[in-house]
């Protein structure tokens, strides 16, 4: 009788005990199917108890949306794998909260258009378009205010092609080409009125021939001449032409792309 008692007792904790285990909705999390593979709703965790991502599997691989967490709970991206598709939509996140980048993988390369914002002012800051992870076509960066700040074109992830910035007037900058990562031909920078401050030309990115300098309302100040990256008459060179050329460099917009890592191939955590 005793023994009958203990066993009922048994199996009434037993019972109380599995009705306490975490569930979504009636689904256990955390489980494997008979290959060893994640399958159904899973969650991991971060030391301090918070969670680090949740999602469901099937057969090892995310179906539907898997959400990613910073460790203080905000959400750090949300991924939306398609079953039977390698495209992946990615929305990702500042750890203020606001939004980061939104565009496409194709499995874990980045695929398509991509827009990134700023996480001090939330507006659109860089477009770029991929190709099975490399930047093809133009990529465009934009001023805080809105206005389009520069065009690079990109072939198999290198500059090939126009390279223009803008004043936030929207008119020209600067004007020049790149093939294969380097600068080579025109290369042309204006003043705000619209007339010609610099006119020269690279090759293999190196200045090249004539260098002409001129004044706003469009009278020549000086001409440099280059071989190979050399100035031949380099005399007015040091007070003038150095501040130039280092306003250019300067001049290009830089805008930190925001960290990607685990975000990905979370099915191997």
């Amino acid at each position: 009788m005793k023994q009958r008692t203990f066993l009922l007792l048994f199996l009434f904790q037993l019972s109380t005990h599995l009705s306490a285990m975490p569930l979504q909705g009636d689904t256990l999390f955390n489980q494997t199917d008979n290959a060893g593979r994640k399958t159904g709703w899973w969650k991991q965790y971060y030391p301090n108890g918070a969670v680090r991502y949740k999602g469901y599997f099937s057969a090892g691989k995310p179906v539907g949306e898997l959400i990613r967490y910073y460790d203080d709970g905000l959400v750090k991206a949300r991924m939306y794998y398609y079953e039977k598709s390698p495209r992946v939509h990615a929305t990702l996140y500042y750890n203020n909260g606001a939004l980061a980048a939104e565009g496409w993988y194709m499995e874990t390369s980045k695929d398509s258009l991509w827009k990134y914002y700023s996480y001090y002012t939330g507006k659109l800051s860089t477009e770029e378009s991929y190709r099975n992870g490399k930047r093809e076509g133009i990529t465009r960066k934009y001023y805080d205010t809105g206005e389009l700040l520069e065009e690079v074109e990109y072939h198999n992830d290198r500059k090939h092609g126009n390279w223009i910035q803008y004043f936030d007037s929207g008119k020209p900058r600067l004007r020049a080409v790149y093939v294969n990562d380097k600068r080579n031909g025109p290369f042309i920078i204006y003043y705000e009125n619209g007339q010609v401050e610099i006119n020269g030309a690279f090759s293999e990115n190196l200045m090249e021939g004539d260098w002409t300098y001129y004044d706003e309302q469009g009278s020549v100040k000086m001409v440099i001449s280059y071989r190979e990256g050399v100035p031949l008459n380099p005399e007015p060179l040091d007070k003038i032409a150095d501040e130039y050329y280092k306003r250019i460099q300067e001049a290009q917009g830089r805008y930190p792309e925001p960290d990607e890592t685990n975000f990905l191939n979370i099915e191997k955590q």
